[in-house]
């Protein structure tokens, strides 16, 4: 009879058309994702699989390596090696994107081993060192699956029982060998230890000897280091010396344009940026440190200690990013090592606004603050005014 002359509803009709596309067109996307990949051989993706593919992933958030298996002649048997703990997933995926089994550390555990991925016809025999994974055409292939693990188990315990048995009989010979080398070693040993008493001696001896030389060298090599360090801190401190009186001077002339009274520990002037003091003001390496090192990491916001007017700004030797600002007629802040400035030379700024932003520019050891309060363009310590 013609399928035509059958007759049908528009509501059958529409159900069939509904059936045939969600049980069908997985398999038709599946398919052309196929077309082209080899057979039964990985191939690793590069790139993360974006949104709106043909076909869905098991997980688009991450790299995966993928295969796809022909099962028709034999099964397939991949080997996965010990990851020693760490966390991996050997994910089955059937035509219609579902994944139907899964080796992993969550299920497998992270051994390693060989597993046979076979077809829901096939029923050969395999190895006793491989774990099958049955693609079971319902409960029955499941208690075959059972039963065929239970077997490898009982398998495995008789080998461990004969293997166990061997060991004990070995050991026991090995006992018997021992005894009657016995008398034999104890002579040979008697030798031995007199020679290796001699050799003792010979070996402290040249142990001695290596040492005082490798002493000798570390001294010599310790020294060149201290002569090259003392010579670099020299230049260094001349720079930074001439620096200062670069600065002493440009504050000394920029202060003549303000009036006002001067501050002198008034705690009027806020922390410019929030963090532990790692180096106080004072003498440090044979000179004098114009004011306090205020950790924090590189980045961090640096704000105005007070109101006033940007009157230095920009690269100054070791100081690196430096910016200063007259607050009086006399006093000025100035911030150092700074990554990069957030207002212009010139501008006026009030208490609390960002200027720039700390770092390890110039002569430094890690990002920090280099914060100083300076009086006629002289250094203070900045303790008595924050």
């Amino acid at each position: 009879m013609h399928v035509a002359s059958l007759p049908i509803s528009v509501a059958d009709a529409t159900a069939i058309a509904r059936d045939g596309y969600v049980f069908g067109y997985p398999l038709v996307l599946m398919d052309r994702r196929r077309r082209g990949a080899p057979v039964n051989r990985f191939t690793h993706a590069h790139e993360l699989p974006g949104a709106g593919g043909a076909a869905t992933s098991p997980d688009t958030g991450l790299l995966r390596s993928a295969a796809w298996l022909d099962l028709g002649p034999q099964p397939v048997v991949p080997t996965v090696p010990d990851t020693y703990g760490r966390c991996f997933a050997l994910a089955l995926v059937d035509g219609w994107g579902d994944v139907f089994a899964s080796v992993g550390s969550r299920t497998t555990g992270s051994r390693g081993g060989a597993y046979a991925i076979c077809g829901p016809a096939w029923r050969g025999e395999l190895p006793d060192a491989l774990t099958v994974i049955l693609d079971s055409n319902g409960f029955g292939d499941l208690l075959e699956r059972a039963e065929f693990l239970k077997r490898i188990s009982d398998q495995d315990r008789e080998i461990t029982d004969r293997v166990r048995g061997l060991r004990d009989k070995a050991k026991d010979q090995a006992v018997q060998l021992a005894d009657l080398e016995e008398q034999e070693q104890l002579t040979a040993e008697r030798i031995l230890y007199q020679r290796d008493q001699i050799a003792a001696v010979e070996n402290k001896l040249v142990g001695s000897r290596d040492q005082l030389a490798s002493a000798r060298a570390d001294k010599r090599g310790a020294l060149a280091q201290v002569r090259e360090s003392r010579v670099a801190l020299e230049g260094d401190l001349a720079a930074l010396e001439k620096e200062q009186a670069r600065v002493q001077a440009a504050l000394q002339g920029a202060g003549q344009t303000f009036d006002g009274p001067i501050r002198h520990g008034s705690g009027a002037l806020i922390w410019p940026v929030n963090g532990p003091v790692v180096s106080p003001f004072g003498m440090r390496w044979g000179r004098l440190h114009a004011g306090i090192d205020i950790a924090v990491p590189s980045g961090t916001a640096i704000h105005a200690a007070d109101s006033g007017r940007v009157v230095l700004m920009g690269w100054v030797g070791g100081y690196g990013n430096y910016t200063c600002i007259q607050h009086t007629a006399s006093m000025s802040t100035c911030y150092a090592h700074q990554s990069s400035f957030a207002t212009s030379n010139g501008a006026s700024v009030s208490q609390g606004q960002v200027i720039g932003y700390s770092d390890c520019t110039g002569h430094c050891f890690g990002p920090h603050l280099h914060f100083e309060v300076r009086i006629n363009g002289s250094p203070v310590d900045p303790m008595g005014y924050l």
